[in-house]
């Protein structure tokens, strides 16, 4: 199987003293099968780079030794046109079946576009973020878990 990690389950395994949640994480990583994949959006990247920039000097060389772990453990999922209408399809069934307004909907564009990467990449998301619960029952090829709930 594969399991794409969203950046808040990356987040979780990196980060020791964010315990239970590191703890959850770990124990679920470390009950995969050798032929199991692990993988991440280039987004996280993203994500992570912002956090490095935004840092205090101090913490930075600790975020950038997180990323280099992060390059060299994770599969590297990158952006693909093919990704783009499961995107479109995504975000439009979701604002249609809630009622959000566009600019509300801004704030799930990353979260969407990992969600469609993982789709397209047949996938298992893991995340904690509601929005991925609206979007499983919106999009029946959308396979998320959150290891977080026991």
């Amino acid at each position: 199987m594969k399991f794409l990690l969203d950046t808040d389950a990356i987040s979780f395994f990196y980060d020791a003293a964010r315990t239970p949640e590191h703890h959850v994480i770990q124990r679920h990583v470390s009950t995969l099968q050798d032929d199991d994949v692990l993988q991440i959006s280039v987004l996280t990247l993203y994500e992570f780079e912002y956090s490095y920039f935004n840092a205090t000097v101090n913490q930075q060389e600790q975020i950038r030794r997180t990323i280099r772990k992060i390059e060299t453990t994770f599969e590297v999922i990158p952006l693909k046109r093919e990704f783009a209408p499961i995107y479109g399809e995504m975000k439009c069934l979701l604002k249609r079946s809630t009622g959000r307004k566009p600019k509300e909907m801004k704030k799930y564009n990353i979260d969407l576009m990992i969600a469609s990467s993982s789709v397209a990449e047949q996938s298992t998301l893991i995340g904690s973020d509601a929005i991925y619960s609206e979007i499983s029952a919106l999009y029946p090829r959308f396979k998320a878990e959150n290891w977080l709930i026991c």
